[in-house]
């Protein structure tokens, strides 16, 4: 590579970004979202070259390359995000059984104190809530 660095990323940018933004819309990202990350890959590239972490840079396979990787690892942190707070929002087992006990108490408190009243308050009672 005999441009200077910045001449060369720009040049790549220009030539590449395209193929990599489609590379990401082939994922299933939105547009909006396949540039944030073609964004963030060409970022991503441009660290690691200023820190000596590139030897061979073959574009534009090396920017899709690492643009699947990120957009690979966001869909599975998003997936596990959803999968934690399915767990947290939805109910558990243990907390179904109680509410069942507890209704089920309340019905047979219900049913006593109905047993107890006159003919008469028990068939108004089924006329109101029958």
């Amino acid at each position: 590579m005999t441009a200077e660095p910045e001449d060369f990323w720009q040049s790549a940018i220009a030539r590449h970004d395209r193929q990599v933004f489609l590379s990401l819309l082939s994922l299933g990202l939105t547009p909006d979202r396949a540039r944030d990350v073609a964004q963030a890959t060409w970022t991503k590239l441009l660290e690691k070259h200023q820190d000596g972490h590139l030897d061979d840079i073959e574009l534009p396979g090396l920017a899709i390359v690492q643009a699947r990787f990120i957009a690979l690892n966001e869909m599975r942190r998003d997936q596990t995000e959803k999968r934690v707070l399915q767990v947290v929002e939805a109910p558990t087992q243990s907390q179904d059984v109680e509410r069942e006990v507890i209704k089920r108490a309340e019905l047979e408190s219900a049913i006593a104190a109905l047993s107890k009243c006159s003919p008469r308050a028990k068939r108004i009672f089924r006329m109101v809530y029958g």
